[in-house]
Order: C-alpha cells, then sequence, then structure tokens
C-alpha cells in the first residue's frame, strides 16, 4: 500500500521537556486515522507538526513526497491554506458572520472564480454536513454541533489533500460526535483525515487505522474495521488559484460593519472618549506653547541679543554622583534596626528588552500543548514580590509553604487567567485552574536570547499555584530570587554602579523593606555619623515598570539605598573646617552644575555657577 503521511526519527523538545521521542511513522494515503493517548502524550503535538504550523523538531516528516520543515513560512501557510483542513475543538469560526461566509472566507483568500460558482460550492459543502437550511444564520445562534459541522464544510472548501481534527467531538454530546465522526468516515474515502481523541471507543467506531500513544511514542499501530464502510463522495472543484492568497477587502469592511451593528454602543463611547482625549491633547498642546512662548519672551528682556546661554540636557534625578549601597550596609540596617526594617532584596537597574532583543518570552507547557504566557517577559522575575507581601490571600491550590528556586507562583489578572484556561480546555476559573496545576502541574519555558552577542538561553520552571492579581506577576518566598536568577544562573555580573564595565554587567540596587513608616527609620539614621553618606530613595514606577506605569501611586513599602561621591566630603567635616580656620576661610557655598556662558567682547567666558538678577543692589551684596 502506498503510504502518504510518513515520519522518521522525530523528536519535539520544549526545554528540557520531550513531547514527541524518535517517533517513526507512516500512515495510509487514505482512511480515518484515529489517534489515541492520555493528555501529555504528544498528539497534538504531532499534527501541528503534520501541518507545518511547527517546524523546529529533529527528524523529517513528508507529506506524500513533501516536506515542510525547511520552507520559508509564507510558502507554509499557503499550502497549508490551500492542501490542509483543519479542524478544531473550539472550532474557531468569525461568531457573527453567517455559516456561509464562514465557508466562503478561505475561498476567497485562494480562489479566483466568479462570486457565483464559489457560493455554489460552499452550498454543496453545507448541503453535505447537513447545514444548508441554516446556512445563513450567524454563527453565534448555532448549537456546539452544527458549529462543529459549519468548521467541517470550512474545512474542505478548497479541496485539501489531508484534513487535521484536532479533539473535534471534546466539546459535543454522544449524539452529535457520532454524527462529525460519520461525515470524517465518508470523508476518509477520498482523503486521509487524521483525528485526534481521548475517546477511544469512539475511534474505535469509525476510524480505519489506529495509532496509540504514551510519553511522546507510537506505542501500536493497527488496522480497524469501522461499523460503517466509507464511500468516495465527490465535490464541485476549486479553480483558477490566487498566486498569493489574500482576502479582498469588502470582506474586511463588512466584517467590520456587523461588528459595529453588534457593539454600536460600546463604538460610540469610544469615539466619544477618543474626541473628548484629543481635544484635551490639543488644548494642552496650544497652552503649553503659548506659555513657552511668553516664558522665552520675558526671560529674553534680561539677557543682551549678543549674549548665549547653555545648560544641561540631561533631565536625570537631583541626586548626581551616588552609587549603589553595598548588601553589608543594608544587613548591618537590618540589624541594627529591627524595629523598623523587615527585609533585604534588591532590583537590577537595566535595559531587559534590549539585551534580549531577539527573544524574551515565556511559553506554558501544558499537558497536550504549548502556548505563549500573555504580559510577561523577563523583567517580572526583576520586579517579583515576596510572598509574605500577599499573606491571606486566595491561592490556588494552595499557598506552598517552601518553595525551590526552580518553582514560582503567577499572579494573573482576569484576563489571562481565562485565556490560560482556554487553551488547557478546562473551566474558565481561578478554582479550576488551581486543580488542573495540583492534579497535571503545569510549567513555564522562558526563552532568552540575543544573537548578536552570541546569547541564548531556556529555563523551565514550575508553577505551584496562582492568585488574582490587577497586574501580571511572579512571586516567591525567598528574597534574593531575581539575584539567584541573573547573578547565579545567567552569570551576570553585580555591579553599585550604572557605568557598568561591560555587557554582562549589571547595576543591582539594594532596598529596605520598612514596616510601618519610612520617617522613623530615616530619623534613626541620621542620628548616626556613619550612615551619613546613605541616600534613601523611596520606590518608585521607574524600579518596578510591570506593576506601576510611570505616575501611578506606588504603595511599596521599599526604600532604595545609595551612598553619595565618595570623594566627596561630608557636610559636619565641612562645618568643623570651616569654623577652624576663620582666619583663612572667609565663607562657604555649596557647588552646582551650571551652565556655559558667552558673550561677545569679554573674557569672563565658561561653566559658571547658576545665578539669580535682582535689582536690589543690596540683596545682592548679601547674597555674596
Amino acid at each position: 500500500m502506498n503510504k502518504k503521511l510518513r515520519g522518521f526519527a522525530i523528536r519535539k523538545r520544549y526545554g528540557k521537556d520531550v513531547a514527541l521521542d524518535q517517533i517513526v511513522f507512516s500512515f495510509p494515503e487514505k482512511g480515518l486515522i484515529g489517534i489515541s493517548g492520555n493528555s501529555g502524550c504528544g498528539k497534538s503535538t504531532l499534527l501541528q507538526l503534520l501541518s507545518g504550523m511547527d517546524v523546529e523538531y529533529e527528524g523529517e516528516c513528508f507529506l506524500g513526497d513533501l516536506s515542510l520543515k525547511r520552507k520559508p513560512e509564507e510558502i507554509r501557510n499557503t499550502y497549508r491554506l490551500s492542501k490542509i483542513g483543519m479542524v478544531f475543538q473550539d472550532f474557531r469560526l468569525l461568531e457573527l458572520e453567517s455559516g456561509i461566509d464562514n465557508v466562503l472566507l478561505p475561498l476567497e483568500a485562494v480562489s479566483k472564480e466568479r462570486k457565483g460558482k464559489k457560493i455554489r460550492r460552499a452550498k454543496s459543502l453545507l448541503s453535505f454536513v447537513g447545514m444548508e437550511e441554516k446556512c445563513h444564520l450567524p454563527v453565534n445562534r448555532l448549537s456546539g454541533g452544527e458549529k462543529q459541522r459549519i468548521a467541517i464544510a470550512r474545512s474542505l472548501v478548497n479541496d485539501p489533500s489531508l484534513l487535521l481534527a484536532d479533539e473535534p467531538t471534546g466539546a459535543l454530546d454522544e449524539a452529535n460526535a457520532n454524527k462529525i465522526m460519520e461525515l470524517f468516515l465518508a470523508l476518509s474515502a477520498s482523503i486521509p483525515v487524521v483525528v485526534v481523541s481521548h475517546d477511544l471507543e469512539l475511534l474505535k467506531r469509525y476510524a480505519t487505522y489506529l495509532v496509540f500513544m504514551k510519553d511522546g511514542k507510537i506505542l501500536s499501530t493497527e488496522e480497524n474495521e469501522p461499523e460503517a464502510i466509507p464511500s468516495p463522495i465527490v465535490f464541485p472543484k476549486a479553480s483558477k488559484y490566487k498566486q498569493k492568497p489574500s482576502i479582498p477587502m469588502g470582506i474586511w469592511f463588512g466584517h467590520a460593519k456587523r461588528i459595529f451593528r453588534q457593539k454600536k454602543l460600546r463604538f460610540l463611547f469610544c469615539e466619544i472618549c477618543l474626541t473628548f482625549g484629543l481635544s484635551g491633547t490639543g488644548m494642552s498642546v496650544y497652552v503649553g506653547s503659548s506659555l513657552s512662548d511668553q516664558l522665552s519672551g520675558s526671560l529674553s528682556s534680561f539677557v543682551p541679543e549678543n549674549t548665549i546661554i547653555m545648560s544641561n540636557k540631561s533631565e536625570s534625578a537631583p541626586i548626581h554622583h551616588v552609587y549603589a549601597a553595598s548588601f553589608d550596609t543594608a544587613f548591618s540596617l537590618e540589624e541594627e534596626y529591627p524595629e523598623y526594617i523587615e527585609g533585604v532584596g534588591s532590583t537590577f537597574l537595566f535595559d531587559f528588552e534590549n539585551w534580549f532583543v531577539d527573544e524574551n518570552s515565556f511559553l506554558v507547557l501544558g499537558q497536550s500543548s504549548s502556548f505563549p504566557l500573555s504580559g510577561f517577559s523577563v523583567r517580572h522575575i526583576n520586579d517579583y514580590r515576596w510572598l509574605e507581601e500577599v499573606k491571606g490571600e486566595h491561592f490556588y491550590p494552595r499557598e506552598p509553604a517552601v518553595m525551590d528556586e526552580e518553582e514560582v507562583v503567577l499572579g494573573l489578572p482576569y484576563a489571562t487567567m481565562f485565556q490560560l484556561c482556554f487553551e488547557l480546555k478546562i473551566l474558565r476559573n481561578y478554582q479550576s485552574l488551581g486543580d488542573y496545576i495540583s492534579s497535571y502541574g503545569l510549567r513555564l519555558l522562558l526563552s532568552l536570547a540575543h544573537l548578536d552577542w552570541g546569547f541564548e538561553d531556556e529555563e523551565v520552571f514550575s508553577i505551584v499555584a496562582v492568585l488574582p492579581s490587577e497586574m501580571p506577576c511572579l512571586y516567591h518566598l525567598k528574597k534574593d530570587w531575581n539575584h539567584w536568577f541573573f547573578i547565579d544562573r545567567l552569570r551576570f555580573r553585580s555591579s553599585l554602579s550604572p557605568d557598568v564595565p561591560g555587557i554582562q554587567s549589571i547595576q543591582e540596587v539594594p532596598f529596605l523593606r520598612y514596616k510601618d513608616l519610612p520617617s522613623s527609620l530615616w530619623k534613626a539614621t541620621r542620628k548616626e555619623e556613619k550612615w551619613e553618606s546613605l541616600i534613601f530613595d523611596p520606590c518608585s514606577p521607574s524600579y518596578l515598570p510591570t506593576r506601576y506605569p510611570p505616575g501611578a501611586e506606588v504603595l511599596e513599602k521599599r526604600l532604595y539605598l545609595y551612598q553619595g561621591d565618595k570623594t566627596s566630603l561630608p557636610w559636619k567635616e565641612i562645618e568643623e573646617i570651616t569654623q577652624a580656620n576663620k582666619e583663612y576661610i572667609s565663607g562657604r557655598n555649596i557647588g552646582s552644575e551650571g551652565g556655559y556662558f558667552a558673550q561677545n567682547g569679554i573674557l569672563a567666558t565658561g561653566f559658571a555657577r547658576k545665578s539669580f538678577l535682582s535689582f536690589d543692589k543690596e540683596a545682592i551684596e548679601q547674597a555674596e
């Protein structure tokens, strides 16, 4: 028998986890091929390889004599659209469009036939799946079984040479599941139909070829005698394909029009908000420009026309020439003032996005699939929170008592939790997600790369619990977890100065977590001379950008710890020197960064201290 689908020594990994382990297969060129196995055995992964959606694997996979592994993404997409039919458990239909419009969508993208011929083909397929009478109803008014039959018709509209179905009956009752499988069996008389399902009894009833998988391996294959005998089906053939698939603009406009009709109140509200926003922006720009012109005019009246004044462009913080305090200093403060301080941590001041420019993302590794975890990046490890900061919160499945470095607790907003549960095919709530973690486990794969510098790394974490959170966040019991990850795991080097000596060095600033009010700690330290050079900087959005947008009120009880420039003298020493040398020193002044002053015809040119203007001569003499 000629074999249609073949795989040789296929090995697929997600980090350190093996999804497919050196599998070899050869499936018939016709028939219903049923793949069965427990969750996480690699069934859905195998479908992704067959469809060309995933090409990052070892070995070779052939559709006839064609391998999609090394084809460019554009060619793979075109081939999949025109030659492979896909059916999913969650249908993936446009809910506001009619059934026939959903079926026509892929045909419009690839075919240059006349509209009438396309409609006749779509209707013949809808008639085949028993949906001709309801084909003009919006999809959101159809039942689950009816939606799945629409999805099957859509998968066949481009006359595919292969049909792949991932848990197509998972969301259906028994009667509808049997109807769907009967359709697949009829189709399998002409093309290979590969169906992935947990329901082994259902597959035995309809499949002509059975594949059993476990732990990423194919345990056995066998031919099967279905209860019904498939008979070939003939549909009108699609022809006159476009050289480059594209969806006509009219379809997009029509879809947008239907969305507007369905949600017109929301669109109207958004338009009103946008109008007010643009009006406010315009007014602020106008007022700002007018004030700037008036101030410039007023200041220029005090300065001669032949005078040039240049000032420093930097808009950095008012604290200059500082460096991060050492951890020894931070722990000494914690030991000396336990009544004010409840812990020491650190934050890395580092441009993570530009350093990990080629790859910086989390991937959720479920039992049977993997998918991106939206809203999270490596910066969330730097901005993580201590678990003791959220005592009393509800954890799912439970709050961990101890944690290893490779374990993590996820803080998930409702929308992120909903999407995560959707991808895992479980109920959309925190309790269901906690039960899944407790039963099957859930892992995160962090991928990092900067290819120009030859840096690539992958780290796997185990999710031990989740809890509701306003912003995406990571939690851990260890107070130096981010230090462990960036310094011990990724081998970066910690630096106290922002002027780091190399690309592998990053500035690390310790912080003190205070108990009640920061003023109590300030007053206590200012009484001790040994702490005179310390500078306490309250937490701001710049330290924790993933948790606080710019300008937001920061509720963290953190004081970041800096020290002044080592070359400067403490204020008390300056006082003592001045008092002890009155015969030589007539006064003192505080130096400051000034502007560059240049005027034609004079010698007083250069960088000078900042000055003020006054029409009172006595006031100027007193200031001097």
